[in-house]
């Protein structure tokens, strides 16, 4: 139950967080995902353990990971500092 109520939604959003978006539609989708999935995660779940709060929380690091991974997107990858 852990699993698949906190482990993979943080996964998912580990994954939007360290990737560099090629658009901001790719961006957009992929945040809209994320979102659905904690949607059915929190529709579906049994919040006796983690707490009720729990996907409230997933959905502020949800909103930071796409925070970041906007940030990301603009930048060029260089192997050499600048």
């Amino acid at each position: 139950m852990i699993l698949a109520q906190v482990l993979l939604p943080l996964a998912a959003i580990l994954w939007l967080a360290l990737r560099r978006p090629a658009s901001a539609w790719d961006l957009g989708l992929w945040a809209m995902a994320g979102a659905a999935l904690l949607l059915a995660v929190r529709l579906a779940g049994i919040w006796t353990y983690p707490p009720v709060w729990t996907p409230l929380a997933l959905a502020g690091l949800l909103a930071l990971a796409a925070r970041s991974a906007w940030r990301l997107r603009g930048r060029r990858h260089s192997p050499w500092p600048t």
